[in-house]
């Protein structure tokens, strides 16, 4: 129940960068596997592995768990929510195409439009996350 600086938070969540970093590699391998079966899958596999384990950095940070562990239970926990994953995704990829569109017309303005996107999208599944822990376990 204290507050903990910004240091603080960098110096603790150092040591769930390596979890993360192996999840991102295997996000990676499962979308570079469809693309090398052709593009259409390769989006299929991103979507679906994305809605699945939509959530795997939270339950790593939140929970302590392996890489295994954490897609188990992200997968587990988003699977009533998919449709919301897949809005957040939405919007968030309409968000950063619009940046990309006014980065080339005023770069400015298109650098706030991505900060903005970055911040909804992390902001939106921070909630989310929050949202289906309040609501327990799934059935």
């Amino acid at each position: 129940q204290k507050a903990i600086t910004v240091g603080e938070c960098y110096t603790q969540g150092l040591k769930y960068s390596l979890p993360i970093f192996g999840l991102v590699l295997l996000f990676i391998a499962a979308f570079s596997l469809g693309l090398v079966l052709l593009i259409i899958p390769g989006i299929v596999v991103l979507v679906l592995a994305l809605r699945r384990y939509y959530l795997a950095p939270y339950f790593i940070v939140d929970k302590n768990l392996s890489i295994s562990q954490a897609m188990a239970a992200s997968k587990l926990a988003t699977a009533p929510y998919g449709r919301y994953i897949v809005g957040i995704l939405l919007v968030s990829l309409l968000l950063s195409l619009l940046s990309i569109i006014l980065s080339g017309i005023y770069g400015p303005v298109g650098i706030l439009v991505s900060l903005g996107a970055s911040f909804f999208s992390t902001f939106m599944s921070a909630l989310l996350y929050k949202q289906i822990q309040d609501a327990g376990p799934q059935a």
